[in-house]
């Protein structure tokens, strides 16, 4: 009986976390322990498009840590945050230019490449200046009170000929519970009188 409800309460568990379950028939009618047989399937899911590079110049922006599902956004998971706590969680991306059929990467230099952080609250677009927090931390649809701010830190920068970035996102939790979902902050790289020849 003991089994049978560790085995009930491990379901639940794993259904509570959206996993997929499958119930298991028992395969004989023999005395305890019985036997039991079944199976399960996990989908698998590719995405992606393909680019053909020759004879164009192209910027190309990845996310390396903390990649969203798409591969084409920075995904902050900060998970339960008790009251009056806060969390800090570290997204990476990188930043090249490249030109031809076997992407071969440009050089490139400071004042050619820009990069710059925005968030925005109450409707209003603003940049925060490198190495700090937001100045106007945005306001989370949910929990009453709680606060969330962006960083682009200060050891973001070009490395070679491609630049790599660190963003921190911030939450600062009030006093009422709830859940939060925010899609108000974005990266923004420009390039500007490069220098290149397209292959």
């Amino acid at each position: 009986m003991k089994k049978l409800l560790l085995g009930a309460l491990l379901i639940v568990g794993a259904t509570s976390f959206g996993a997929v379950s499958s119930e298991l028939k028992g395969t004989g009618s023999g005395p305890d322990p019985k036997k039991y047989s079944g199976s399960g399937s996990l989908g698998l899911v590719s995405r992606g498009e393909v680019v053909d590079a020759t004879g164009k110049i192209m910027l190309i922006i990845t996310p390396t840590v903390s990649a969203g599902a798409d591969g084409t956004s920075l995904a902050f998971e900060h998970g339960q945050i008790l009251t009056g706590n806060s969390s800090e969680l570290t997204g990476k991306f990188e930043a090249k230019v490249v030109t031809g059929a076997n992407n071969e990467i440009v050089p490139i230099t400071d004042t050619e490449l820009g990069v710059k952080l925005y968030a925005e609250k109450n409707s209003t677009t603003s940049e925060t200046t490198q190495g700090s927090y937001s100045k106007t931390p945005i306001d989370l649809v949910g929990p009453a009170g709680s606060t969330l701010a962006y960083q682009l830190t200060n050891d973001s920068g070009l490395q070679g000929n491609i630049y790599r970035g660190t963003i921190l996102s911030k939450v600062t939790a009030g006093t009422t519970p709830g859940t939060f979902l925010d899609r108000s902050g974005k990266i923004e790289v420009t390039v500007t009188d490069l220098s290149a020849t397209a292959k």
